[in-house]
């Protein structure tokens, strides 16, 4: 392949240097890593009015092969309009989700954490498997809650089975809610520029 000639260089070289500095870093670093794969990520924005999370990811094909998963990030745009930032929204390390921001840009900070978990999950075979296995357990111990709460008696859940559940979660959210507070702290500091 024949290279550009200096002229050319040059001018690309301008062009970077001239160009405004990137407002999201991270928002375009998890989008890219997502786009630049050969893994297919679909982006849905239901019209649902029953949803309780702003915003979700799964994984629903997992490639034998491991070079092309598939999965979906749903954004429940009401849940996110609707999501409080008072006091019962601090997490344990005192970040308040949407705090200070407003409503595209609430929407960004959620699909900041749900690339992270796409990049972080469709990167590994064995990652994109646990996320399924995890959402189906997940799954099953909600249904089986429901019914414990109907009253049945068949829907009893071993406590160690839930705290192991909610142990992996933990673990899967963390880089999630990492991308999520600089993603956040991103939106915010590219306020004062704009």
């Amino acid at each position: 392949m024949p290279r550009p000639s200096r002229r050319r260089r040059r001018a690309a070289a301008a062009r970077r240097r001239s160009a405004p500095p990137e407002l999201h870093p991270t928002l375009r670093q998890l989008w890219d890593a997502v786009d630049t794969s050969d893994h297919t990520l679909l982006v849905e924005v239901p019209r649902t009015r029953r949803a309780y999370f702003a915003g979700r990811f799964e994984v629903t094909a997992v490639d034998p092969e491991g070079r092309a998963h598939e999965g979906v990030i749903i954004l429940n745009l009401r849940a996110i309009d609707r999501a409080s930032t008072g006091p019962a929204a601090v997490r344990a390390d005192g970040f308040i989700p949407f705090e200070g921001l407003g409503r595209t840009e609430r929407y960004a900070e959620v699909l900041g954490h749900e690339l992270a978990h796409a990049v972080w999950h469709l990167a590994s075979m064995e990652r994109a498997r646990l996320a399924q296995r995890l959402q189906g357990q997940v799954e099953e111990q909600a249904r089986m809650l429901l019914a414990a709460g109907a009253g049945s008696g068949t829907g009893q859940v071993p406590q160690e089975q839930v705290e192991g559940i909610e142990q992996l979660a933990r673990e899967l959210e963390e880089p999630a809610e990492t991308a999520e507070v600089a993603t956040w702290e991103e939106l915010r500091a590219s306020r004062r520029l704009r």
